[in-house]
């Protein structure tokens, strides 16, 4: 998607670069850890759920192999899609 994305930017001649794609959940955490380094967790409750959470690069093992500094800063998203617990939770 966002090779996509790129090119209907360069297409387009949009003059802008994209960096990242990413959720509207993402996108609060990292928006609101940027304001305020203490926010560690984002949670959208709209049609369904989805959560961000921060993490350190030293606590993710695939990413060892990336060579990111240890206490690097990663935002995750698990967008957990809360569709069943939200019926378990109608039900009662």
């Amino acid at each position: 998607m966002a090779a996509m994305f790129s090119d209907s930017l360069k297409r387009l001649q949009v003059p802008a670069v994209l960096t990242a794609l990413i959720n509207d959940t993402t996108g609060t955490l990292i928006a609101s850890n940027y304001v305020d380094p203490n926010t560690k967790i984002a949670v959208i409750f709209g049609t369904g759920c989805n959560a961000a959470y921060m993490e350190t690069a030293e606590n993710i093992p695939k990413m060892s192999a990336v060579g990111l500094p240890p206490k690097q800063g990663m935002a995750i998203n698990v967008s957990p899609a809360c569709v069943h617990m939200w019926n378990e939770l109608m039900v009662v």
